[in-house]
C-alpha cells in the first residue's frame, strides 16, 4: 500500500503521482459496524461494510450549502476503483447503478 497517500485508513486514497484522482478499495471495506468518515474538498464520505459481501458509501457532493446525502451499496467484489475530481467534488458515476439519493 506504500504507493498510495491514505485519505481515509485503508479504503480511500490519493495516488502520490496523480491528485486529480481517488481512489477507493471497497475490497478492504471492513465488514462490521466500523465506519471511517471524512470531508474531501467539496465532498463529505463514510465508508463502512453492513456485510461481509458489500461497502455502503455515503456520500454529499457540496459547493454551496447542503446537498443531499446519495447512498452506495457497492459489491466489495468490486475492490479498487480510480475516481476523476472534478469541480462539484468526486465523479462517482462508474457506481451509479448502486446509489440512490437519500
Amino acid at each position: 500500500m506504500g504507493m498510495f497517500k491514505p485519505i481515509l485508513p485503508t479504503v480511500f486514497f490519493e495516488p502520490p503521482d496523480n491528485s486529480r484522482v481517488i481512489t477507493l478499495d471497497f475490497g478492504a471495506c471492513a465488514p462490521g459496524k466500523g465506519m471511517v468518515s471524512g470531508g474531501f474538498g467539496s465532498i463529505k464520505i463514510e465508508i463502512y461494510s453492513l456485510d461481509t459481501d458489500t461497502c455502503l458509501v455515503n456520500y454529499s457532493s457540496s459547493t454551496e450549502g447542503e446537498k443531499p446525502w446519495t447512498r452506495c451499496l457497492v459489491p466489495r467484489s468490486l475492490d479498487k476503483k480510480t475516481f476523476e475530481k472534478n469541480y462539484d467534488g468526486v465523479d462517482f458515476s462508474e457506481i451509479n447503478k448502486y446509489c440512490r439519493q437519500i
